[in-house]
């Protein structure tokens, strides 16, 4: 699980008895839900990531199911000898954990594999074993590594691992993170009211761990989505989206995108409307106005020559981009996301990255365009030599 200031991952017959058992009498019970699909086609507004029919469906794949993926996903092993295996091949004792209020009890088990752990914690927590597969994946690459680390398991679902400091040891191991992670999901559903983000309300979501790359308004339609950016508390930007699974800019974020793309890929192909990754937007998409924050008035002073100034906030943009010289000054009408949106004499819309220029406060509000340097300001007048006791003062006029 990630904190606010935040970023960012990875059995046997005993085990599959007692989720059988689960399955019939001790599942966590999931929140009233209504029939949709299940993900959205896009994740572009940040509303919705993955619907409560879904995410909540425990028992969506059998233990041989998740085993057939993952022997799918990892056709040959390449892990070294001393190293810890593929998760396709992984085993590992469980320690029994008792049962409370979020999750059914989990019994011991010895050698248990990945797929068995996985859907017996899915079933006692109430969780979709398609949600924690993919939690594995975009947190640790774990489902698709050919040769993972020990650090791959000791931090598998990234749960109780902030951006800002080491990871919970008393939360470290696969068993641990994978119980632990999907408890966790159960937290945040049992108890909205004590996390930041909550479904039915709008709500101010960061860009990226970096507070200076802003912030978002989004309404979060459902607990789920809820659940998602309170473990991953950053939105995608734009940049993000049109990079599909590769990297955007400074500002952008990838946890909650990874999700989306991995879970639409592997589980949800019906819902794909684009050629590449699921995520995927135009590379030169503007935000929408909802999106922009209206800063006080100011110009952007370009830092350096030859630098990009472009037609959409994205690096991956190159329709249109022009090259600014150095101290070029722009209006600034809005910011995004790390970018300024500047505003030419003719009222064309440019951006560029917020380290790419100087901003200078102006009051009142100037003109749209590029504008002249300042003036500069005039050497104040020389001060009046006094005039000595008893000479006349100075004829005025």
């Amino acid at each position: 699980m990630h904190s606010p200031l935040t970023r960012f991952r990875r059995a046997t017959a005993a085990i599959l008895a007692a989720a059988s058992v689960i399955i019939g009498s001790m599942v966590a019970a999931p929140p009233a839900v209504a029939a949709t699909a299940p993900l959205p086609s896009t994740i572009v507004d940040g509303g919705t990531l993955i619907s409560d029919a879904e995410f909540y469906r425990s028992g969506s794949m059998s233990a041989s199911a998740v085993q057939s993926f993952l022997a799918s996903k990892v056709p040959t092993c390449k892990a070294k000898t001393g190293s810890p295996t593929c998760l396709k091949s992984f085993t590992v004792d469980v320690p029994a954990k008792a049962a409370d209020a979020y999750c059914a009890a989990l019994p011991k088990a010895t050698k248990a594999r990945a797929s068995a752990v996985i859907v017996a914690v899915a079933k006692a927590c109430g969780i979709n074993p398609k949600v924690i597969l993919v939690m594995l994946q975009k947190e640790q690459g774990l489902v698709t590594s050919t040769a993972p680390t020990e650090w791959s398991y000791r931090a598998a679902m990234g749960q109780s691992c902030p951006d800002t400091a080491p990871c919970s040891a008393a939360a470290a191991g696969f068993v641990n993170q994978v119980y632990l992670g999907a408890r966790q999901m159960q937290i945040y559903t049992k108890k909205p009211e004590a996390f930041r983000y909550r479904a039915g309300q709008t709500n101010t979501i960061l860009w990226h761990p970096d507070a200076g790359c802003g912030t978002s308004r989004v309404f979060i339609t459902n607990q789920a989505t809820a659940n998602l950016y309170n473990y991953t508390p950053y939105r995608p930007n734009l940049s993000a989206l049109a990079a599909g699974y590769g990297s955007g800019d400074p500002c952008s974020t990838y946890g909650n995108r990874n999700f989306y793309n991995y879970y639409v890929d592997w589980f949800a192909p019906d819902v794909k409307t684009t050629a590449g990754a699921p995520s995927t937007v135009s590379s030169c998409r503007k935000p929408v106005a909802d999106d922009l924050l209206i800063p006080r008035a100011g110009v952007a002073r370009i830092k350096a020559d030859a630098t990009t100034v472009r037609t959409a906030p994205s690096t991956a943009c190159a329709a249109g981009r022009i090259s600014a010289r150095k101290g070029t000054l722009y209006v600034i009408t809005g910011t995004y996301a790390g970018w300024l949106r500047l505003e030419t004499g003719d009222g064309a819309t440019l951006w560029t990255f917020r380290t790419n220029a100087t901003v200078i406060a102006l009051t009142p509000p100037p003109l749209p365009g590029p504008v002249p340097e300042p003036a500069p300001v005039p050497a104040p007048k020389p001060t009046a030599k006094p005039v000595p006791t008893g000479a006349p003062a100075a004829s005025e006029g």
